[in-house]
């Protein structure tokens, strides 16, 4: 079975599932949603406060590619502007955006793909030890 991208990040950062019984006494492991809108807002505002310890911020998009369909777009910025390509703790950081129609897909690989490697563990922490709704 393929994991949804929230499954996926929650394993990353090691947020065990909870348990639920049904009436039938089958058990169910539930991740939190990131679809919900409190989940998404805190994960962004995590990855924003952790971002800002390396001096580094994000320019938020949504914007209409192909006439209709709506598309949700992060890109990774130095304060002092600079995207694209640029070196940060030696860090190489090329093509430092990610552009989905999903907004939460678009955020949970933005963060597995450009977050993780420039901030490491202590965004997993901040992750791992926030309290979500499932």
């Amino acid at each position: 079975m393929t994991k949804t991208l929230s499954e996926q990040i929650c394993e990353v950062c090691g947020i065990k599932p909870t348990i639920i019984e049904d009436y039938d006494s089958n058990e169910y492991e539930i991740y939190p949603d990131f679809e919900n809108n409190n989940n998404f807002i805190k994960l962004e505002e995590i990855m924003l406060a952790e971002l800002a310890k390396h001096h580094l911020t994000v320019v938020k998009w949504v914007h209409y590619w192909s006439d209709n369909t709506l598309m949700h777009e992060y890109i990774l910025i130095t304060k002092t502007g600079h995207k694209i390509k640029f070196k940060h703790n030696d860090i190489q950081v090329d093509n430092c955006f990610v552009e989905r129609v999903n907004r939460a897909d678009c955020l949970i690989l933005f963060i597995l793909w450009k977050v993780l490697p420039i901030c490491g563990e202590s965004i997993k922490q901040a992750i791992r030890q926030a309290t979500w709704e499932v």
